[in-house]
């Protein structure tokens, strides 16, 4: 309707538009293409745009915004004020005002109201928009505007309305917000939020400084599903509230009831729904703030001067505003009280009343060793009315041990319960004694005790406002000098302990020093919140119920350091420590220098670790890393018994180490500086995954060691059932000694499975066996898998029985007992490797090996081994060793490959026998294709009465003995038993 470009910087160069009326235009334009009814674009050294009336103006066609008045130059004195925008409504998003650029702009006087879009997401409407990047407006004042009925009729947006939205990111900019009245009442559809003042915010880049005092913000909107009801929202979360003036103050928010939807404050992930809360979370901010519904002349009507005959907390509420502007009248022009100014946009001759208790902020205490008497200082303690400071009813702290009564008798040592001592200050900021000799008992306090205790205060308002920090009352006191009705307390007390010091011997469970590992109050509680002196034995002493509540932190050492926790049972019986807990029952959370121990002098399993929540995403034992610098280091679990709650639901572990912002699953991402992790002769079943261990690819896992457990169970409902173990981003595993068996389930298994990045690993002498698909789906049945070709190199596999294998059966290589997707350098040594199940499958030519390499592997030696695969069935494929890579091998001899049916393996295609599979290799001069005789299908220890493999491999120096920790010969065995001696055979001629 106006736009205007003409006038350019200079002195004495002034633009104004003024006393229009523009009204009932529609645009119809289609698109995104933006309409304006009052555009500004002179730089002139001065505009004034007044006295304007925008009214029953719409856009019926087309997306793009609307804007009553635009100011978008950069003119560097600009005055918006005594306009009144009403009656518009749009598509799009809909703005009454909007600052796009300029310095030193006052949007004051205005009357902003019944804006509409009709949009059903993504459009808003704002009453104010403050917009702009870099070149965005600087130096902007809003102040004494009235700011009402903002409509979205159609729209689930959850913050679809806002009073003054606030979006500039320009730099070292500020934005004063005063006097205005803004009153929402708005509806939605489904997740529909509103907002009364909404401001960008970043922690990672400067943005303006908003500064609020003296707004009335009242939001009654009706928020549905996920959306908000919010008097201050802001973009991302800052709980520093960097770029919120710290002279904010004297302000009235009411979002309606305090509730999850109806919220002083919100910015995505943290919320405030009362004053109080907000108070605390932004002190010094907004210290005589209050909240009320207050009482409007006719807000339905557009009317929001106050009632002067209703009390209300706004008379003579505010502060006067003298910067960075001076504001003297209201709205109408009535003169500001110049000490006791009402706040919002009108200044009336009303009722006042207080029902705001004192603010009362300060720092926490924090632990300490010393058992003298203390001083809680600096306590700023602030009231619209003042701060009684007479004798007698001056602030007062009450304390008390936290376990004694939450009453109060009297102020004397010889009662139990709360004990109080008042300030002898008569300004703020205030200090209190806490005065131990009043405590009940009179003996003062001493190591592990803990100490409650809040501050209260009173107002001068005829009938007093007693606030209080932190806690609430039973009954509401009349004064700072409760009676024993206000009491118990409850609510977030404030406490601080007396620091223990740990070291020696200590005991856990019932009579002991500590009644468990992970409750409050509990053995890790202490150690999060006290100093470890020495090393520290914690002795189970009976069976102890858990909730997984508190996490092992990072301890505090004094003395040499490096100081030890060991957890260990008193006796040989055994002790269960169990429980339902939500994520891990024990959370080792960063900490270090941690061992649990099952053995009694010795020797022996005598501690059961339970995690009984039969849901996905949990685990027993959890090793949590907290980043780079903060995982978890020399960490011992042995000789214990680990048990999870269901092994029929994914992602349940027996133990799990990895980063703590990911999920307990397969899918974590994995945690940095995970050293020295060893995990020793335990027995881990109940479970989908019995070990899952996983660093990052810039800082692998170091020196972690998997040895001797016993992973799975004789009862296969109770076994393991996908993952015995998952180990990725490894530097030289020692994954050894291990049993892996009777994993029987609908999905494919591993019995030793490895993702990317693992190196220079050692897989020896572990047994796995009885890895079986229960049901006719094609899953994977696989004894030992590297699954990927990144960064895997140098890895041993050698001496491991791997055997009693089985599935339905698959055109797909899903039963094989050693697989290797990728890498190079692999050393596959003395392995004993059978399969020989009976299909129940009738298809032809399924496959089955007992090596099996991916075309992605390369320079693999393989030596000594035996790959056994007799498997029967309609026709089946069973291949000893498989690569489709004819360039797999750097070295491949002294092997037995013993098959049945058509062929003995696949070098790029199907090799029948021994003599075509030394053709084509060109190697495997003195392997052999003999029954190596094992004692049975499920024992691969040679009869050396029958076997042929005895003496028929090459020594290696490296692996003097066998999976038995029997001495190799020279020549050695076949495989992973050492037979022992040189074979002899028996000739037979026939003379005719």
């Amino acid at each position: 309707a106006i736009s205007n470009s003409v006038g350019s910087s200079g002195t004495d160069n002034t633009v104004n538009i003024h006393d229009n009326i523009i009204e009932n235009c529609d645009n119809v334009a289609t698109g995104s293409y933006s309409a304006w009814y009052i555009y500004n674009l002179a730089s002139a050294n001065t505009v004034n745009i007044y006295r304007n009336i925008i009214r029953n103006n719409s856009r019926s066609a087309g997306t793009g915004p609307i804007y009553g008045i635009k100011q978008s130059s950069s003119a560097t004195n600009v005055n918006i004020y005594s306009n009144e925008v009403y009656n518009n409504s749009a598509f799009g998003s809909i703005n009454g005002i909007e600052a796009a650029q300029g310095t030193n702009i006052n949007i004051f006087k205005n009357n902003i109201y019944n804006l509409q879009t009709y949009s059903t997401s993504t459009y808003l409407t704002s009453g104010v928009l403050v917009s702009g990047s870099s070149t965005g407006p600087t130096n902007v004042n809003i102040y004494n505007n009235f700011i009402s009925d903002l409509k979205a009729i159609n729209s689930s947006d959850d913050d679809a309305i806002r009073g003054i939205n606030i979006t500039s990111t320009t730099t070292g900019a500020s934005i004063g917000v005063y006097y205005n009245t803004i009153y929402l009442n708005a509806s939605g559809t489904t997740n529909f939020g509103t907002t009364g003042i909404y401001q960008t915010n970043s922690t990672l880049f400067a943005r303006p400084t908003l500064e609020m005092i003296d707004n009335i913000i009242v939001n009654l909107s009706t928020p549905s599903g996920s959306g908000k009801t919010v008097i201050f929202r802001r973009s991302t979360a800052d709980l520093t509230f960097n770029y919120y003036s710290t002279l904010s103050n004297n302000n009235c928010f009411y979002a309606g009831t305090p509730g999850p939807n109806n919220l002083i404050f919100y910015d995505g992930t943290n919320s405030y729904q009362t004053l109080e809360e907000f108070k605390l979370a932004v002190a010094p901010r907004e210290t005589n703030s209050v909240t009320e519904n207050v009482p409007f002349v006719n807000a339905s009507t557009h009317n929001l001067h106050v009632l002067t005959t209703v009390p209300t907390q706004v008379e003579s509420g505010g502060i006067p505003i003298t910067t960075p502007i001076g504001i003297t009248d209201d709205y109408d022009g009535d003169t500001r009280n110049g000490s006791t100014p009402d706040i919002g946009a009108d200044e009336f001759n009303g009722i006042g009343i207080d029902i705001t208790p004192p603010s009362i902020i300060y720092t926490l205490l924090d632990p300490t060793t010393s058992t003298t008497n203390r001083t809680l200082s600096n306590v700023d303690i602030t009231d619209g009315s003042g701060v009684n400071v007479t004798a007698g009813t001056r602030p007062r702290i009450y304390y008390k041990k936290s376990a004694d009564n939450n009453t109060y008798v009297d102020n004397t040592s010889s009662t139990n319960g709360w004990k109080w001592t008042e300030t002898s200050n008569t300004t703020s900021p205030f200090e209190f004694l806490i005065d131990y000799s009043k405590l009940f008992g009179g003996t003062g306090v001493q190591m592990g005790d803990v100490i409650q205790y809040f501050v209260v205060a009173q107002d001068l308002w005829s009938t007093p406002n007693v606030g209080i920090n932190a806690g609430n009352f039973n009954t509401q006191p009349s004064s700072v000098n409760l009676a024993a009705a206000a009491f118990p307390v409850t609510g977030n007390i404030n406490s601080y302990y007396i620091i223990t010091t740990l070291n020696g011997t200590i005991t856990v469970g019932a009579g002991g020093d500590y009644p468990s590992l992970t409750g409050l109050g509990g053995l890790f509680d202490t150690f999060n919140g006290n100093i470890v002196t020495g090393n520290v034995t914690a002795v189970i002493i009976s069976d102890l119920t858990e909730t997984g509540e508190v996490n092992l932190n990072d301890w505090v050492e004094q003395g040499v350091g490096n100081y030890r926790l060991t957890v260990q049972p008193n006796s040989a019986t055994q002790r269960t420590i169990s429980g339902s807990a939500v994520g891990g029952l024990i959370n080792i959370n960063g900490a270090s220098r941690v061992t649990f121990d099952g053995r009694f002098n010795g020797a022996g399993n005598y501690l059961l670790f339970e995690n009984t929540n039969a849901a996905s995403n949990t685990t027993t034992f959890r090793l949590i890393s907290l980043g780079a610098g903060q995982g978890c280091s020399d960490i011992t679990i042995r000789n214990c018994n680990i048990k999870a709650g269901t092994n029929t639901l994914s992602n349940v572990f027996g133990i799990f180490a990895g980063s703590s912002t990911g999920s307990i699953s397969t899918g974590n991402a994995g945690g940095a500086d995970f050293d020295i992790i060893s995990i020793l002769n335990n027995k881990i079943w109940s479970c989908r995954e019995g070990i899952f261990a996983r660093g990052t690819s810039s800082d692998q896992m170091t020196d972690f060691m998997v040895t001797g457990n016993i992973i799975g169970d004789d009862n296969v409902a109770e076994s393991v059932t996908e993952y015995g173990m998952y180990l990725g981003y490894v530097d030289a595993p020692q994954v050894t000694d291990n049993e892996v068996y009777n994993m029987y389930f609908d999905v494919s298994k591993w019995g030793i499975y490895f993702t990317n990045n693992v190196n220079n690993a050692v897989i020896s002498k572990n047994k796995i066996h009885s890895i079986k698909q229960p049901g006719t789906t094609g899953y994977n049945s696989v004894g030992i898998v590297f699954w990927s070709s990144t960064n895997c190199f140098d890895n041993q596999i050698d001496n491991n029985m791997i055997y009693d294998l089985s599935t339905w059966g698959n055109a797909s290589m899903y039963l094989v007992g050693i697989r290797i997707a990728g890498g190079s350098g692999y050393k596959v040594y003395f392995n004993s490797v059978s399969i020989d199940d009976t299909l129940g499958n009738t298809a032809t030519n399924l496959v089955s090996s007992c090596l099996y390499f991916s075309s992605a592997t390369t320079n693999a030696d393989v030596r000594d081994n035996i790959f056994y695969n007799t498997r029967t069935g309609n026709s089946p494929k069973n291949y000893a060793v498989f690569t489709p890579n004819t360039s797999t091998f750097t070295s491949i001899d002294y092997n037995d490959y013993f098959t049945s049916g058509s062929v003995l393996g696949y070098y790029g295609g199907d090799i029948a026998t021994l003599i075509d599979w030394q053709t084509a290799t060109g190697q495997d001069i003195n392997s052999i294709s003999e029954d190596p005789h094992f004692i049975s299908s499920t024992n691969l220890h040679i009869d050396p009465s029958f076997s042929t493999v005895c003496g028929m491999g090459v020594y290696l120096a490296s692996l003097p003995t066998d999976i038995d920790g029997d001495t190799r010969a020279n020549p050695p065995a076949l495989g992973a038993d050492e037979c022992g001696g040189t074979t002899t055979f028996q000739l037979t001629v026939n003379i005719t």
